[in-house]
C-alpha cells in the first residue's frame, strides 16, 4: 500500500512564498530608507544656508556680527542691530539707545555711511529712504542698496506708488519713473520766492526731456526769483561780476518798476542757447504786475518776459539779456 505525504507536496511552494515575501520586505524597507534619506538631506539643504551664499548675520549673546560662507569672521557680534541692505552693504545699529541712529557697513567692517539716521527702509527697488531728524524737523536723503546717494538734495517726504517716486520740499512736488537704475523726471513742480510772491516753475515730462539736471533748473529758478526781487523789491541791481551782457544797462533797468509790485510769475518755456562751452538758457516767463499811480485804480499789467541766464566756470549764474515785452511795446509806441 502506498502511503500519499500531504506535507511533502505543499512544502516547496511555501518556502517559495517564503522568499518571496522576504525579498519584498527587503525591497520595501530599502526604498524606505532611500526615500527617508532623501527627504532629510531635502530638509537640510533648505534649512542650512547654500555654500554658495557670500555671508550670513551671527548672533551671540544678543549681539550681531557677520561671517562668511566658510564660517570666517567679517564683522564681531558687537552689534545691536545689523540688517542686509544688498550683498555688500548692512544698515546697522550701535545700540538700542534712544538716541543710537542707524549707518551703512560695508561687509568689511567699513563704516560707509555714519551712523546719524533714525531709520532705513525700502521703498522700491534699489530706493531705501534713510530719515534724519534734526530737532523736530524730519527729512529724506535717498540710497542705493550700494550705499550710495541717488541725490545730494534731502526731502520731506517721499513715496512710491503706482510706479512713481514722489518727492516733496516745501511746495516744491517731483515726480520720478524708475528706469534702469535711474531716476526719469515725469512732473516738476517749484516755487521760488520773490519776497511774499513766488516764481512757479511747472513742467510735464515732454517739456522736461529738454530741460537741463535738477540741480541747475533749481538755480534757474532761484535766478529768475533773484531778478524779480530785484525789479520789484530791492532796486539794487545784481553784482556786476553777474551782469556778462555787452551793454549791462539794459539789465538794470529796475528804476522802470519803481511804481510797479508783483502779482504773478511762472516760467513757460526754457530753452539751451548754446551747447558748446558754458551753457547759458533762454526763460520766458509769463508776469503779472500791478502799476501803482498816485490816483486812481492800479493798472494790471500782463506781460511776457524773457531772461537770458549763463552759468559761469565758477559754477555761478550770471545775466547776459532781459526784455520786458509789454515794455517795449510801450516804449516804441512812444514817439522820439
Amino acid at each position: 500500500m502506498t502511503t500519499t505525504n500531504h506535507n511533502g507536496r505543499y512544502r516547496i511552494p511555501v518556502l517559495v512564498l517564503l522568499t518571496l515575501a522576504l525579498c519584498c520586505g527587503a525591497f520595501a524597507a530599502s526604498r524606505g530608507r532611500d526615500h527617508a534619506e532623501r527627504s532629510g538631506n531635502e530638509e537640510r539643504s533648505q534649512a542650512a544656508p547654500a555654500d554658495s551664499a557670500p555671508v550670513s548675520l551671527y548672533g551671540d549673546s544678543g549681539l550681531w556680527g557677520l561671517r562668511s560662507a566658510s564660517g570666517r569672521m567679517l564683522i564681531e557680534p558687537e552689534w545691536y542691530s545689523l540688517r542686509m541692505m544688498s550683498d555688500s552693504v548692512l544698515i546697522a545699529r550701535r545700540g538700542g539707545g534712544e538716541n543710537d541712529r542707524f549707518g551703512l557697513l560695508g561687509i568689511n567692517g567699513d563704516l560707509i555711511v555714519p551712523l546719524i539716521y533714525t531709520s532705513f527702509h525700502q521703498i522700491a527697488d534699489d530706493i531705501w529712504a534713510a530719515e534724519i531728524t534734526e530737532g523736530s524737523r524730519e527729512r529724506y536723503h535717498l540710497y542705493h542698496g550700494d550705499g550710495t546717494r541717488w541725490q545730494d538734495a534731502s526731502w520731506d517726504t517721499c513715496t512710491y506708488e503706482n510706479d512713481l517716486l514722489t518727492l516733496t520740499a516745501g511746495h516744491n512736488v517731483f515726480k520720478y519713473a524708475v528706469e534702469g537704475g535711474r531716476l526719469r523726471r515725469e512732473r516738476w513742480y517749484s516755487e521760488h520766492a520773490v519776497g511774499l510772491h513766488n516764481v512757479r516753475m511747472e513742467f510735464d515730462a515732454g517739456a522736461l526731456r529738454s530741460c537741463p539736471e535738477d540741480e541747475v533748473l533749481l538755480s534757474l529758478g532761484n535766478a529768475a526769483a533773484d531778478y524779480l526781487s530785484y525789479l520789484f523789491l530791492t532796486g539794487e541791481a545784481p553784482d556786476s561780476a553777474l551782469l556778462t551782457a555787452e551793454n549791462p544797462a539794459e539789465l538794470k533797468v529796475g528804476y522802470r518798476y519803481r511804481n510797479c509790485t508783483l502779482a504773478a510769475a511762472d516760467v513757460s518755456r526754457l530753452k539751451l542757447l548754446q551747447t558748446g562751452g558754458y551753457p547759458t538758457y533762454l526763460m520766458q516767463l509769463q508776469v503779472t504786475y500791478k502799476r501803482n499811480h498816485a490816483e486812481g485804480k492800479p493798472e494790471v499789467v500782463n506781460t511776457a518776459m524773457y531772461l537770458t541766464v549763463s552759468r559761469n566756470a565758477a559754477g555761478a549764474y550770471t545775466y547776459s539779456g532781459f526784455t520786458d515785452t509789454q515794455m517795449a511795446a510801450v516804449s516804441a509806441a512812444v514817439p522820439t
